[in-house]
């Protein structure tokens, strides 16, 4: 587990050419944007592997489940009182206003993902990748424009 954490927060913090828009602002804004990404970069692995464009992998998808599980723990902290301001961020102000439902909603995030963290077959990727994805769009769907 270390050595998933270890990566998943170097992935984060790596530049990408795909945040080059984001230089004019804030880091808080360049980090949320990173993390999001990484964890749509894994949703992707696990998604295609359910649907079968891609064969079953129970190694990747467990990596991946487990990534996302981590990277979840610090969305609470990517989103300081005064950091969702300008063009380039997705934020919306209700997280500041609702701190304690956003950390519940990052949370119910990581439970979800650990939840799959031993994915053995695709059918069990495919229920827990339901659930997964409802996480996300509960809290997208009150915190992202």
């Amino acid at each position: 587990m270390k050595r998933i954490l270890a990566l998943a927060v170097l992935a984060v913090m790596m530049p990408s050419g795909s945040i080059s828009h984001l230089d004019s602002n804030t880091p808080e804004v360049v980090a949320r944007h990173q993390a999001m990404m990484f964890v749509g970069a894994q949703m992707r692995v696990l998604s295609q592997q359910a649907r079968g464009a891609v064969p079953f992998n129970s190694e990747q998808a467990n990596t991946s489940a487990a990534a996302i599980a981590v990277i979840a723990l610090t969305f609470p902290h990517l989103f300081p009182e005064g950091s969702i301001v300008g063009e380039n961020t997705d934020a919306l102000e209700s997280i500041l206003e609702n701190r304690e439902d956003f950390k519940v909603k990052s949370e119910a995030l990581g439970k979800a993902a650990s939840d799959l963290s031993d994915i053995g077959s695709v059918e069990q990727l495919s229920s827990g990748l339901a659930a997964l994805g409802q996480t996300c769009r509960s809290c997208h769907s009150l915190y992202r424009k």
